[in-house]
């Protein structure tokens, strides 16, 4: 027996379907991530691009919880870098620019789920597709 393909391994990951128990806890792991990646923020402070590593705890529960869910937490990852960013308390963290620069990364951080979500989308309806027989009675010569 072969082992999967790398592609095969990641379609099963991306049409994983847990049961709802299996949710929760990928919820309260992505809203700690996020408090831990607010917090590791602060420590390091302004001078380093740490705004990057709010994106980990959004995609990975990306349609394993539910959209609403996924939203919630973009939109905490981008107020945990806002408010950070606000606490931190440089010339640097003046409002406008803050608020201007949360707003273009939580229309990157939708953009991205609702991209990991079409792509969700598609894998399910091949996966479907492909269980399906488009020409029924055609294997046993019987036109349709």
């Amino acid at each position: 027996m072969t082992a999967p393909s790398l592609r095969s391994r990641l379609r099963h990951i991306l049409l994983w379907q847990g049961p709802p128990a299996a949710r929760s806890p990928l919820f309260l792991l992505a809203l700690v991530l996020t408090l831990l990646f607010g917090l590791a923020h602060y420590w390091f402070g302004l001078a380093y691009a740490f705004h990057v590593f709010f994106i980990l705890p959004v995609l990975p529960a990306t349609g394993y919880i539910d959209a609403r869910a996924d939203t919630l937490i973009a939109v905490l990852a981008v107020a945990g870098g806002f408010c950070t960013d606000g606490l931190l308390d440089s010339p640097a963290a003046d409002r406008l620019p803050l608020l201007f620069d949360s707003l273009a990364r939580l229309s990157m951080f939708c953009g991205g789920l609702w991209l990991a979500a079409e792509l969700r989308r598609v894998l399910e309806r091949e996966s479907r597709l492909a269980r399906e027989d488009a020409l029924p009675g055609s294997a046993d010569g019987v036109s349709p």
